[in-house]
């Protein structure tokens, strides 16, 4: 009876056993299935302290995973940060390890301003404001203005942009216009010898003086008109010349000619005559007379001139003595004389021959006078 009794004890027993090792070991699974860790995480160069379940290492590649855990840890990501686990360290204060350092790389954001528009975009690594403004079909005039963070950078827009910057386009029109103001030219004659007298024609036109104001317009994002002088050019006026024949046809001379020198050339606005021996006088004026011829064998005149060829006698109340005169008639060319005789009335010249037969050839003809300064 006693041998039956301590069978059923052992019997009990080993099932009691059997039971407490099957308790513990759904136990062992249940814990070991909620374990949890205290985890130090190291982002955002802060560090949080976080209890979450135990992290096998290809967890910390699983970013669901890590934002739950940063988010417990009160960091806040956004579907554009970067989450780089770097790995367990040593926060070198024991009671923080095991510390988990986790690097976030918040996502960038820059402004861009044009047209009146205002635009946030993300950046992305190494974005130049050329990138932006590609990136946002900008297309950009020849003279606007680029500015990052209130410096321009119109010149050079492989600057490279950072978050929170910000580039505002200003929209430049340019334009020149020109004011003209024009003054008069002066005109004047000039005698030309070699032309016929009468004829004349344009030797230098004339055109007028210029001056010219260039400006500058600008206008900024359709703005007020900035006008502003940039540069003055000056063109000289040019004179209007016009040439005037001064050369005379002189006729043959004849036999009673008594000089050899003729009139080549009659400048009627200076009033002057030329010489065919290159002489000039200045004239105060043509005058028409008669003309008879003498000669004297006394050898002197009433002036007490040597009676010649080139001394003439006139009425003093018309000619005054002293006078001097080129006379000439036709193809008798008489030449240069001086008034220093008498014996003559009214416009009748006298003119002095050395022979009685020139006087007589002469007789009597009508004259040109011009009366010389």
């Amino acid at each position: 009876m006693s041998h039956q009794s301590s069978a059923a004890a052992k019997d009990w027993f080993s099932v009691i056993l059997r039971l407490t090792v099957v308790f513990a070991m759904v136990l062992a699974f249940v814990f070991s299935a909620n374990a949890k860790s205290i985890y130090t995480i190291q982002a955002d160069s802060s560090i949080f302290t976080v209890e979450s379940e135990s992290l096998e290492e290809e967890q910390l590649n699983d970013r669901e995973v890590m934002t739950g855990i940063l988010n417990e840890a009160g960091v806040d990501i956004n579907s554009t940060d970067q989450i780089i686990p770097i790995g367990y360290v040593d926060s070198g204060d024991s009671s923080l390890d095991p510390v988990l350092e986790v690097t976030v790389t918040r996502a960038q954001y820059a402004t861009v301003t044009v047209d009146g528009a205002f635009s946030t975009t993300l950046l992305q690594e190494g974005d130049t404001a050329q990138d932006l403004i590609d990136r946002l079909n900008i297309e950009l005039g020849e003279f606007d203005i680029i500015t990052l963070n209130g410096e321009d950078i119109s010149k050079d827009l492989s600057v490279a942009v950072a978050g929170n910057d910000s580039i505002s386009i200003s929209r430049v029109e340019i334009s020149y216009f020109d004011k003209v103001k024009e003054f008069g030219y002066d005109s004047y004659r000039v005698a030309d010898p070699y032309s016929s007298i009468g004829t004349e024609y344009i030797k230098q036109y004339g055109s007028k003086a210029k001056k010219t104001t260039t400006y500058k317009k600008t206008i900024v994002d359709g703005g007020k008109p900035v006008v502003k002088k940039v540069n003055t050019e000056y063109v000289d006026a040019v004179d209007e010349i016009t040439a005037y024949g001064t050369r005379v046809s002189f006729p043959e001379l004849s036999s009673l000619s008594a000089s050899r020198t003729y009139i080549t050339n009659r400048d009627e606005a200076e009033k002057t005559i030329t010489l065919s021996d290159g002489s000039t006088y200045g004239y105060s004026s043509i005058q028409s007379f008669t003309a008879t011829a003498y000669t004297s064998n006394n050898g002197r005149t009433s002036t007490g001139r040597t009676a010649q060829v080139g001394v003439v006698a006139v009425d003093p109340n018309v000619i005054p003595y002293g006078t001097l005169m080129y006379i000439y008639s036709g193809g008798i060319n008489y030449g240069v004389c001086v008034a220093g005789d008498c014996g003559v009335h009214g416009r009748t010249i006298d003119l002095y021959y050395n022979s009685s037969s020139a006087c007589y050839s002469f007789g009597r003809r009508d004259i040109t006078v011009y009366f010389l300064n």
